[in-house]
């Protein structure tokens, strides 16, 4: 439980950090994540890619702008003062609406989406995109969570970004899911770098069979590669620190998922996936900093494959 005194001095913090100078970051690369339907862990997986960006030198922003999902700001104790619809909709700039989060993390928070939209012109996601490509001096990554949906305007910030990650799970709803995914955002001549993450798997043969079922029916339908960049294996450390509000990477940092969201990372930009793991004096605030119990390891799950329908 969060005590009165530690949420006081957390509002105090983040507000002198506003009024002392709004945060930049200008952004070179920009990584959106698509799940392949709800549930298979987009949000958890954006917060935590972001995070372990931050902690690994780079200026990291992370957009919300997922319109269906629990939200950014409440996966890490975030006040939504401005929101993505708020820029969408010309009412704030985007250096204007970032709020300072865990580890050195910017975040902008997505709110209810549709509902602070309705009734006014429709959102143009380059108002967003375009400012954060240039809004300070230093080249960073952008991590845009765009949620499961298949809008326009959610297409609209795929097709924006440099990479695509379509999250799926093993399931094989989810797999039919990421098949479309990959579909719409293939359609044309011109698309983001498309690869794959397979979440909720439980042994490193179950995600590779995964993506080869959705290998092959993408080359045989679309004549298109898709490579696997990874898998996340269950954890019962990930809905234990969605329900502590913290962000995983910080609160299970030893755990199978990070280590592997770490490898995620790595892999993104070329780098080892040793890279050195977040700890406690990296965190901004003791509310990030202190550690969920330990938890049991989890078991893998039998996995049961099954041909994607045509």
């Amino acid at each position: 439980m969060i005590r009165i005194d530690q949420a006081h001095d957390l509002r105090r913090l983040v507000q002198q950090a506003k009024d002392a100078a709004p945060p930049q970051a200008s952004v070179r690369r920009l990584i959106a994540l698509a799940g392949a339907k709800g549930g298979v862990g987009t949000t958890t997986l954006a917060l935590n890619l972001a995070l372990v960006l931050a902690d690994r030198g780079h200026s990291a922003v992370l957009v919300d702008a997922d319109s269906e999902g629990p939200g950014v700001a409440a996966l890490c104790r975030l006040r939504e003062r401005a929101v993505l619809a708020d820029v969408l909709a010309a009412r704030r700039t985007v250096a204007e609406s970032l709020e300072p989060g865990p580890a050195g993390l910017l975040v902008l928070p997505g709110g209810a989406i549709r509902d602070r939209l309705a009734g006014e012109v429709p959102p143009d996601p380059q108002r967003l995109i375009q400012p954060l490509r240039t809004l300070g001096p230093a080249g960073g990554v952008g991590v845009v969570d765009s949620g499961n949906g298949a809008g326009r305007w959610a297409e609209s910030f795929r097709r924006s970004a440099d990479v695509v990650l379509i999250v799926t799970t093993p399931d094989s709803a989810a797999v039919l899911g990421a098949y479309a995914a990959v579909k719409r955002l293939t359609d044309g001549r011109e698309h983001p770098q498309v690869k794959l993450v397979v979440n909720m798997a439980g042994t490193r043969e179950a995600s590779q069979a995964t993506h080869a079922r959705l290998a092959r029916a993408c080359r045989r339908f679309m004549g298109f590669s898709l490579d696997l960049l990874g898998h996340v294996p269950p954890d019962p450390a990930v809905p234990e620190a969605a329900e502590a509000q913290h962000p995983l990477v910080l609160a299970a940092r030893h755990g199978p998922a990070a280590r592997a969201i770490r490898r995620l990372a790595g892999k993104l930009h070329d780098e080892s996936p040793a890279a050195r793991p977040l700890h406690h004096a990296d965190c901004d605030h003791p509310l990030w900093a202190e550690p969920l119990r330990q938890a049991p390891r989890a078991q893998p799950r039998q996995i049961v494959s099954s041909g994607l329908r045509q």
